[in-house]
């Protein structure tokens, strides 16, 4: 209710709390909250961005999961105001009918955007799992029929507006031009992948002076993976495997491509390892749960 949402947005000011929801996930949400929201006037009802922020619920930081179908204007108020989206794609996948405009959302709007999983919203809650999702749904927002198809009548709609169909497109150069401009418009590689997942989830949570880099004097939250050693006896993962003419971007994004929690090694919060046994940052040895701090 009306009452209800202004106590919660007086509550979050008064206490400066964070604020965390989700906004415009799927068309069935759309049309309820519209129909929720509509006056007995009849008149156009406001959106999910007008409604939070009506009611006092679209303070810095306030986290608004999905996004994927907001109504004209929202992204601009999300903007101005300050709140970020997590975005979950492979839930997205499933339930929302479509993907998040990511790179044109946070290069031209201006949207602080992140990266989540949202729980049970697919079949994974690992972050690797999501950043791959994440670059897949960047390479499906590029989807287009092109002329001459056998499958025009079942032609993808990208979900971004800014997207164009181009069955009718008239030479090689025209869809070249069209492909090059997607990828311009969408594309994320596995690196704006591992960045929507550290540094852009420590600015979306106001803690981005804190958490989300190497930098120094920030915490050091960090996760300490392996890429092969071949000396193990134990199976690794294939994807970690290395080339010989393989660089640090290479070896990152094979990692992340292929990766999986047999290539976690150790994890640290606010300088504290807590899983599992192994040397610190410095090389002192570390056990469970416990032992010195590094900072």
């Amino acid at each position: 209710s009306a009452q209800l949402l202004t106590g919660l947005g007086a509550l979050a000011e008064k206490h400066g709390c964070p604020i965390q929801s989700h906004l415009s996930e799927s068309p069935d949400e759309v049309a309820l909250s519209a129909q929720l929201a509509t006056s007995a006037s009849g008149k156009l009802s406001p959106t999910d961005a007008q409604v939070f922020e009506t009611h006092g619920l679209l303070r810095a930081p306030c986290v608004l999961a999905h996004a994927v179908q907001m109504r004209e204007g929202e992204p601009e108020i999300l903007a101005r105001t300050g709140a970020a989206i997590a975005h979950c794609p492979l839930s997205n996948f499933f339930f929302a009918a479509g993907a998040l405009p990511v790179r044109h959302l946070t290069q031209v709007v201006g949207v602080d955007v992140a990266l989540g999983t949202d729980v049970a919203g697919g079949y994974s809650s690992s972050m690797l799992s999501a950043m791959r999702a994440a670059v897949i749904a960047s390479k499906a927002l590029q989807f287009r029929t092109r002329q001459g198809s056998a499958f025009a009548n079942f032609q993808c709609h990208s979900g971004s507006e800014e997207a164009t169909q181009t069955a009718g497109l008239a030479s090689p150069e025209d869809e070249a031009a069209e492909e090059a401009r997607l990828r311009e418009l969408h594309n994320l590689e596995h690196v704006d992948a591992l960045y929507l997942a550290t540094q852009a989830g420590a600015n979306a949570l106001g803690l981005g002076d804190k958490l989300g880099s190497f930098q120094v004097g920030k915490e050091f939250d960090a996760v300490l993976l392996r890429a092969g050693d071949p000396s193990r006896s134990e199976p690794w993962p294939h994807a970690v495997r290395l080339a010989q003419n393989e660089g640090p971007r290479e070896l990152l994004e094979r990692t992340l491509a292929l990766g999986d929690d047999r290539n976690v090694v150790q994890v640290w919060v606010a300088g504290r390892a807590l899983f599992p046994q192994g040397p610190g940052p410095g090389g002192e040895a570390q056990g469970r749960g416990g032992g010195q701090n590094y900072t």
